[in-house]
């Protein structure tokens, strides 16, 4: 299953968490780049998962795996907004 699947319509809220604890569990192991966690971001922002997203902002974007860009701040705001 890749991130992108996070931002289609047809994902569903236990193909979040899979992706969520593929993330969790294997983030040491590969490296996504700032589009595919975006991608992620934005399915969580979706159905306002906004302590998801802020936890996924906190562990990736703010201690520099990825450089966060406007995306993933408009996502981030649109899941507290959702939520």
């Amino acid at each position: 299953m890749e991130a992108n699947v996070a931002s289609s319509k047809s994902a569903r809220p236990s193909d979040l968490n899979e992706l969520l604890d593929l993330v969790e569990k294997y983030q040491h192991k590969f490296k996504l780049d700032t589009k595919a966690y975006n991608a992620l971001m934005y399915g969580l922002a979706q159905n306002g998962r906004s302590s998801q997203a802020q936890h996924l902002y906190d562990t990736v974007f703010r201690h520099a795996t990825c450089k966060p860009d406007i995306a993933t701040f408009t996502h981030l705001i649109l899941a507290y907004i959702n939520d």
